[in-house]
């Protein structure tokens, strides 16, 4: 990239071009490095990431447009839309859905980058309101 050093680094595109996401695209890397991963991911309604963790970074996400709804170790319910946003720790497990009737679009950061740190865990909120674990 050009403009690159290693105190500053420039993002390949505005929040201009976030807004902009072209139609069918669900993802966009706006930083790819041995450290820091960021991105954007659409969610069209009714759309769910689901339950994991991470053991190696933390992951953070950011609204830009729309609603997001995360649960955050099976019992905390945030909605994270424009101006708010969401750290969940190592360890923490996540589940993502978008639970209105328009695509949200959610920035997220993984930090310190680790290669393929997912870990899947069977849980939904439908568990959490019927008493399971």
């Amino acid at each position: 990239m050009k403009g690159q050093n290693k105190m500053s680094m420039e993002l390949p595109l505005s929040l201009e071009a976030i807004s902009a996401i072209p139609a069918g695209t669900d993802r966009l890397v706006l930083i790819e490095s041995g450290e820091v991963f960021v991105g954007v991911k659409v969610f069209q309604p009714g759309e769910v990431f689901a339950n994991h963790f991470h053991n190696g970074y933390d992951e953070i996400f950011m609204g830009i447009e729309g609603i997001v709804t995360i649960w955050q170790g099976r019992a905390l319910r945030v909605e994270v839309g424009p101006g708010s946003s969401l750290a969940c720790m190592r360890g923490s497990q996540h589940y993502l859905i978008n639970e209105t009737s328009e695509p949200a679009k959610v920035l997220y950061a993984k930090v310190p980058l680790v290669a393929d740190d997912t870990h899947w865990v069977e849980w939904s909120p439908e568990d959490h309101h019927h008493g399971g674990a």
